[in-house]
């Protein structure tokens, strides 16, 4: 229903003002549900990302040795998460507290490369001589 049209045909004025407000309402939720991305393209884009963090994964531990072949691995499934988390939280599939507890995993990540670096130690478990 035309709820413009009705609120001018209305002789009524409580008709004529709760026509114009649903008329509002149903506007700006028409343009939100317009401005979303839809999810298909989403899941597109997180498969794709997906393959390339592990292709990246397969491409370190042939090319590198184990230590630096699991640290790059690591940052690269770190910056996967980051990116499949932005997407998910403007397209409004994860909540904020959730897409802040994603952010905090990379930076726990360098924290504890930074103290490892820092103490002189290799990567846990593997000895750098």
């Amino acid at each position: 229903m035309n709820f413009l049209r009705v609120a001018n045909e209305s002789q009524y004025p409580e008709i004529r003002a709760a026509a114009i407000e649903i008329a509002k309402s149903e506007s700006k939720y028409q343009h939100k549900q317009g401005a979303r991305v839809p999810p298909t393209l989403v899941l597109i884009l997180n498969i794709t990302l997906g393959i390339a963090a592990v292709l990246a994964c397969w491409y370190a531990f042939l090319h590198y040795k184990t230590f630096l072949a699991i640290e790059l691995s690591s940052i690269s499934i770190l910056l996967f998460l980051v990116i499949v988390g932005s997407s998910l939280f403007l397209s409004g599939h994860l909540s904020q507290a959730n897409f802040m507890k994603i952010l905090s995993w990379p930076v726990a990540h360098i924290k504890t490369w930074f103290s490892r670096k820092a103490s002189g130690d290799g990567p846990a478990g593997y000895r750098t001589d």
